[in-house]
C-alpha cells in the first residue's frame, strides 16, 4: 500500500512540476517580450514561436500571436503540455486511489468521483 501511495505521489508531483515549468516558461516569454526593444541588434529577441518550438520540439507552421500561445499553453486541454492538461492529470492520479479508512467501523471505503462509496 505505501508502495502505491508513493507511486501516487511521484506522478502527482512530476504533473504539477510540468505544470510549474510549463506557467514560468510563459512568465519568462512574456517578460522578454515586453521589455523588448526591437530596434536593438545585441539584444536577445525570443518569441512566442520559439516558445512552440521549445515545447513541441518542431517549429510552427505558422506565426505564433501571444493570445494563441497563452491560450494554448494555459487552457487548451488538447496541448500535453498545458497547466490545465497537467493540473487535471495530477487530479486524476489522485482520485485513483482515493480511500477513506472509517475508523468506527475498522473498514476501508473507496470513493468514486460521484461521491458514493463501496466497502472493500
Amino acid at each position: 500500500m505505501l508502495a502505491r501511495i508513493a507511486h501516487e505521489l511521484y506522478w502527482i508531483g512530476r504533473q504539477l512540476a510540468r505544470a510549474e515549468h510549463t506557467a514560468r516558461m510563459l512568465d519568462g516569454v512574456f517578460h522578454a517580450d515586453v521589455q523588448a526593444r526591437p530596434n536593438d541588434p545585441a539584444g536577445v529577441l525570443l518569441s512566442w514561436d520559439h516558445l512552440l518550438t521549445i515545447v513541441s520540439g518542431e517549429p510552427p507552421e505558422t506565426p505564433a500571436s501571444r493570445d494563441a500561445v497563452l491560450r494554448a499553453l494555459t487552457l487548451d486541454p488538447e496541448v500535453p503540455v498545458s497547466v490545465l492538461n497537467c493540473v487535471t492529470r495530477a487530479r486524476e492520479v489522485r482520485g485513483r486511489g482515493r480511500r477513506a479508512y472509517l475508523p468506527e467501523s475498522g473498514v476501508f471505503v473507496h470513493r468514486s468521483r460521484a461521491g458514493e462509496g463501496r466497502y472493500a
